[in-house]
């Protein structure tokens, strides 16, 4: 699934990819599936989130993107438009900004710990998508 793809599949349930604002969240949502293979988890945090997880596996989108003009060093969350926490990336990340536009949660199911988030291509497949609630 590309992020664009994974937009819509969140859209038909009302719902945006996830944004992921700190380490605290990350870990929550590393915790609730490590491991898993499931076609669809939903984890509700609390009554004002939900989250909805397609295609569970080791790398998931986000609504994370550098898109717009002269943006390649700022990366944001779509829905927020909140900026990434530059501890939120994975070593090394972002990688390529000028052609990794989009945002992923690479999971570490080794070492939970060592998950993030990556910069990646937008038309690259990933696993899925964790949505929420707007």
């Amino acid at each position: 699934m590309t992020w664009e793809v994974a937009f819509a599949e969140c859209c038909k349930f009302g719902l945006w990819p996830v944004d992921v604002n700190s380490q605290t969240e990350l870990q929550c949502i590393n915790s609730a599936f490590p491991g898993h293979n499931k076609k669809i988890f939903v984890l509700k945090i609390n009554m004002s989130n939900v989250f909805v997880c397609k295609g569970l596996n080791s790398s998931l989108w986000t609504s994370g993107t550098n898109s717009g003009p002269l943006s390649e060093s700022n990366h944001h969350f779509c829905s927020s438009d909140a900026p990434i926490d530059n501890s939120m990336w994975i070593a090394n990340n972002p990688s390529k900004p000028w052609t990794n536009r989009c945002v992923a949660i690479q999971f570490n199911l080794q070492t939970p710990a060592a998950s993030g988030l990556v910069d990646t291509d937008c038309a690259a497949p990933k696993a899925g998508v964790i949505c929420k609630a707007p």
